[in-house]
């Protein structure tokens, strides 16, 4: 599980590369930017599948804002599922631009940080997959800024030790199998709060069409066109609700479920297992949630094609 998902524009690989690097350098190790080798996305893996599990699994997403990342449709998949998860989110602007050209869901948001601005910039050397070198700048207030946020949003770097061979079995047990524990249980929380407003919206709305429709039948409203269209837009709107708030009524159970999962496998581990051991069950426990929660994604949302997963197409 990569806690933190790099998302960028091909277009944007170099800046892409270059803050990959000043996170590593910085302890946050433990990321995921599809185009690494290494962490990211594999020959033959269907993209979406890939981005999809990735985001979902992941503790907060960084968002490298440029004018070719609000151009593409992808991206801004990858920051509403990350919306919809209730992931912790940084809008990372590597290029300069106003406020007002941000996506509506960003504009208003506290965790910008403007790498492409000041005075202030240090040289970043990018060496690409393909073999070709960039050179790239970044504001180093801003960037400490970013650090200082992803911080205070639980991803301290000193817990990011990775991969499990270079801990010993106590120190995977406290600084990633305890860590995952408390991600799934927390992700739950996060939840409850979006789905009971979402279910009180529900129940508001499905009384309002109720008394529209009594008080229609009563005479005490006219029974016209406009009782009629108030009655089918009230529960029209009860409708989205409802399914908004089941979206996350089963997410709180797979995160609860989950959770119980790795804490059963921790209360009942062999003393012989080593780290790595331990780390195969509890990615497997992971995936496992993963792949359940994606079917029911792609069923609801996926219609889409075969060849929109290829990599070639990811625009």
């Amino acid at each position: 599980m990569s806690r933190i998902f790099l998302s960028h524009s091909p277009s944007d690989n170099a800046a892409a590369v270059a803050l990959r690097d000043w996170l590593v350098s910085q302890g946050f190790d433990d990321l995921f930017l599809g185009l690494d080798p290494v962490r990211g996305i594999l020959a033959g893996e269907r993209w979406e599948r890939a981005l999809n599990e990735a985001v979902n699994r992941c503790e907060a997403v960084v968002l490298l804002i440029s004018r070719a990342w609000l151009a593409s449709t992808w991206c801004r998949k990858e920051m509403t599922l990350a919306l919809r998860l209730n992931k912790p989110i940084f809008g990372v602007l590597i290029q300069e631009m106003t406020t007002g050209e941000l996506p509506l869901e960003l504009a208003g948001s506290r965790q910008i940080v403007q790498l492409a601005r000041g005075t202030d910039h240090r040289m970043f050397r990018a060496s690409l997959p393909d073999g070709r070198e960039a050179h790239v700048t970044f504001s180093n207030s801003e960037l400490t800024k970013l650090k200082v946020g992803l911080t205070k949003a639980g991803l301290d770097p000193r817990f990011f030790l990775w991969p499990p061979d270079a801990l010993d079995r106590g120190g995977y047990l406290s600084t990633r199998l305890d860590g995952q524990i408390g991600y799934y249980k927390n992700a739950a929380n996060r939840m409850i709060v979006p789905s009971r407003r979402l279910h009180g919206l529900e129940f508001v709305l499905a009384l309002a069409a109720a008394l529209t429709a009594i008080a229609a039948i009563g005479k005490w409203i006219p029974f016209d066109l406009a009782a009629l269209t108030a009655v089918f837009t009230t529960l029209s709107g009860t409708i989205i609700a409802h399914l908004q708030a089941s979206r996350y009524d089963e997410l709180i159970l797979s995160y609860r479920a989950t959770a119980n999962r790795l804490s059963n496998l921790r209360a009942t581990l062999n003393p012989d297992a080593t780290a790595a051991d331990i780390a195969a069950i509890a990615e497997e426990i992971i995936g496992a949630e993963t792949r359940s929660w994606q079917a029911s994604w792609l069923k609801e949302d996926g219609k889409t094609s075969g060849s929109e997963l290829i990599g070639a197409n990811r625009m």
